[in-house]
């Protein structure tokens, strides 16, 4: 069962669980769409709008915090200026904490995009897709403020360079970092999911950085996990990362031509620029998550790894979130009700 339900929470949809452990404590960052924004024709249909923080003693029940500065005392809502690139709503990324912290996002404003720059061949907008990467800082991992990208609207990560693999103009969004396994500089490596140009679809991108805020692509020339020719053939999406001493290993989010989603797990030993895929590891259920699941986060624990996730049993419905464990490095998964 879900242990995490819009209904129960009041929202109208949950989305992009990141879970980190505190002391003794569990911390919950996610994103929701508020119930008040649910029909807002200017909102993508996604579950971005405000970030949450919810606690929890075992990380399997949790308790929602609304001791934010944002709107409703959620963690972070939508940027006050208009030329903030998450001036209509913001997603969570990834959350590194320690002596500070840092809440990575993703975001967009009201304006429309096309469609066939998101990948999708046919005319016509949708609103809020123009999607670019935030971070935000705090002191106590509970108050957040925005921290000013390199870019002119405050973003992370500039264009892509004319001979890029990426799609000029399309949505960046799904940042999932961890320290890179290489060296003992103490960068960081930021995955990041946009469109490939010479497909059409969803792939993972990689950039480096030594301070978490100014970030340069690694591999500005292809992507380091594109679409394969199976399970995954319609594109790879939302990720999750871990060191693992020397090497990466990564949960991704893919799927098949028809649209039917699932998580791959793949492994690095390069510093994340190139990847094996390991296979499909996890599949829908037939109860709460039978009609997709999406935003695999991974976890380590003392002698297993866990993973949480979201689901929707209903075509175009709700998502809540639920959790399962492994203990033979992500091979296999067992849900946990």
């Amino acid at each position: 069962m879900p242990f995490a339900t819009p209904q129960a929470w009041n929202v109208h949809t949950l989305g992009g669980p990141r879970v980190v452990k505190e002391a003794n404590e569990y911390w919950l960052f996610y994103h929701y769409r508020p119930l008040e924004d649910r029909d807002n024709g200017e909102l993508p249909p996604l579950s971005t709008g405000r970030i949450g923080r919810a606690t929890s003693a075992d990380g399997l029940t949790f308790e929602v915090q609304s001791d934010g500065m944002g709107e409703g005392g959620s963690v972070l809502s939508k940027a006050e200026d208009w030329f903030q690139h998450d001036c209509g709503h913001v997603g969570c990324g990834d959350v590194l904490g320690g002596d500070a912290w840092f809440l990575y996002t993703y975001g967009g404003s009201n304006a429309p995009s096309s469609l066939r720059d998101l990948g999708v061949d046919k005319d016509g907008e949708v609103y809020g897709m123009d999607l670019k990467l935030g971070v935000c800082v705090s002191q106590d991992g509970i108050k957040y403020g925005r921290f000013e990208g390199d870019e002119s609207d405050y973003s992370l990560l500039g264009p892509p360079p004319p001979s890029s693999w990426e799609r000029k103009n399309a949505p960046v969004a799904w940042p999932a970092l961890c320290e890179d396994p290489l060296g003992d500089t103490g960068d960081l490596l930021l995955f990041y999911g946009t469109t490939d140009d010479s497909t059409g679809l969803s792939a993972c991108g990689v950039a480096r950085s030594s301070n978490g805020v100014t970030w340069r692509r690694a591999t500005p020339g292809t992507a380091c996990l594109s679409a394969g020719d199976d399970w995954d053939a319609g594109g790879i999406l939302r990720r999750s990362v871990l060191r693992r001493g020397p090497e990466l290993l990564m949960v991704y989010e893919a799927k098949s031509a028809e649209g039917v989603h699932a998580f791959g797990r793949a492994v690095s030993s390069d510093g994340g620029v190139s990847w094996t895929k390991t296979g499909r590891v996890f599949e829908r259920g037939v109860g709460w998550d039978s009609h997709s699941i999406s935003a695999p986060d991974l976890l380590q624990l003392e002698d297993r790894l866990r993973l949480y996730y979201a689901g929707s049993g209903v075509e175009n419905g709700p998502a809540s979130f639920g959790v399962a464990e492994s203990f033979d490095d992500g091979e296999t998964w067992a849900q946990l009700e």
